[in-house]
């Protein structure tokens, strides 16, 4: 019974990602830069529910070739736990881009014109952390980009970030 409903929730959050990512990607318009190491800890997390769900579908094939019968259960917990790895992933594996129409992180698309303000915070010699914060479906928010602490990439993001803000703030 925890596995069905495990897998319709899956089901549920993975169409709304699909949808998510197909709106967004109507409306961030022409990719500007993408960050190079943001979300690293996620897709490295990520690498190793990969690695599970290969060894689960491993179990199933070696089940299955054995002669051993394969329990219902057994499917529904490999179907729930890949269904859930894809609805998650849509979001965790895609790149932070900056873009004409927003900041784009984890499938969701932050406008120009919902940021607030931005705060550069966290140097520590390899990187540093850009805290946006803006608004979202009435209710403030913050989040955070990982920039590379190198002149190149510090240089981009912030002279993009101010770019677009003023061009945003001249058409209010």
């Amino acid at each position: 019974m925890l596995y069905q409903v495990l897998l319709l929730f899956g089901v549920i959050i993975l169409f709304l990602n699909i949808k998510n990512k197909i709106v967004n990607h109507k409306e961030k318009g022409k990719v500007l830069y993408h960050l190079k190491i943001d979300n690293r800890i996620m897709k490295g997390l990520s690498g190793v529910v990969i690695a599970m769900i290969l060894l689960m579908a491993y179990s199933l094939y070696s089940m299955t070739t054995t002669g051993q019968e394969v329990k219902q259960d057994d499917l529904m917990q490999f179907s729930a736990t890949l269904v859930l790895f894809i609805a998650v992933a849509i979001n965790a594996l895609s790149r932070t881009a900056i873009s004409e129409g927003g900041i784009l992180k984890n499938n969701n698309l932050i406008k120009w014109d919902s940021i607030k303000n931005v705060e550069w915070t966290g140097f520590n010699g390899k990187t540093c952390k850009v805290m946006i914060g803006f608004q979202s479906k009435n209710r403030d928010s913050i989040v955070k980009l990982t920039v590379k602490d190198d002149r190149v990439e510090k240089e981009k993001v912030a002279s993009l970030i101010k770019q677009y803000r003023k061009k945003t703030k001249k058409r209010k």
